[in-house]
């Protein structure tokens, strides 16, 4: 464009180019820091964890319940072995015991107790054995000799002056019992109380003999 002066100007170089810089800080990043990083999570892993069981010899009935805190483990008849359903970290402490015994037997624990390590426990051992109680009781006013108790074929002979007795032979649970007056003693008469029953999961000491 000519002035009033007859100079040239050219419109455009009133506005510096920009086009050149902006290209220029796109290049370089723009100004923002010079570059990004890319954030990375990790979670850590989670703990191993380890079962508590064993071995198991001579169940051959139903009920029995092993229990390992709130943990519980109820094995059948002929099982061999035995684990806890839950597992647990290293470090834990766990004692193991019969919470509820099997119908006919008596079972017992061994090695139950400890803290678990880097492997599965697997060396508490439980036994069952068929379960053996006796049959007894109190006596009452026996002075005279010669009382003789039976129990079936099962026979014990008080001293004068007596006040407990019991059946030499252990019986198993559900077993059976009626104890009677084999032989009076001299000069006494004696009777029984309670005398007939079935063992449970116990001995039985409630018979009473009064003579």
């Amino acid at each position: 464009m000519k002035t009033k002066h007859g100079i040239w100007h050219d419109r455009r170089s009133r506005f510096p180019s920009v086009l050149p810089v902006l290209t220029l800080l796109v290049a370089c990043g723009g100004g923002g820091g010079g570059g990004s990083s890319t954030a990375t999570s990790s979670s850590a892993a989670a703990a191993p964890t380890y079962t508590v069981g064993g071995s198991i010899s001579g169940l051959s009935s139903q009920g029995l319940i092993l229990v390992n805190g709130t943990d519980t483990a109820t094995p059948n008849p002929a099982d061999t072995s035995f684990t806890f359903p839950t597992a647990v970290v290293a470090g834990t402490s766990y004692d193991v015991s019969v919470q509820l015994q099997p119908d006919t037997e008596n079972c017992t624990v061994a090695g139950g107790s400890g803290v678990v390590g880097s492997a599965n426990v697997t060396d508490v051992a439980v036994t069952c054995a068929s379960a053996a109680f006796t049959v007894g009781g109190t006596i009452s006013g026996l002075t005279g000799n010669g009382l003789v108790l039976a129990d079936g074929t099962d026979t014990t002979n008080p001293a004068p002056g007596a006040t407990t007795f019991t059946f030499p032979t252990k019986l198993a649970t559900a077993t059976s019992f009626n104890v009677t007056v084999s032989t009076q003693p001299t000069g006494q008469t004696c009777t029984v109380g309670n005398g007939t029953g079935v063992i449970l999961t116990s001995s039985v000491n409630n018979v009473a003999i009064t003579c």
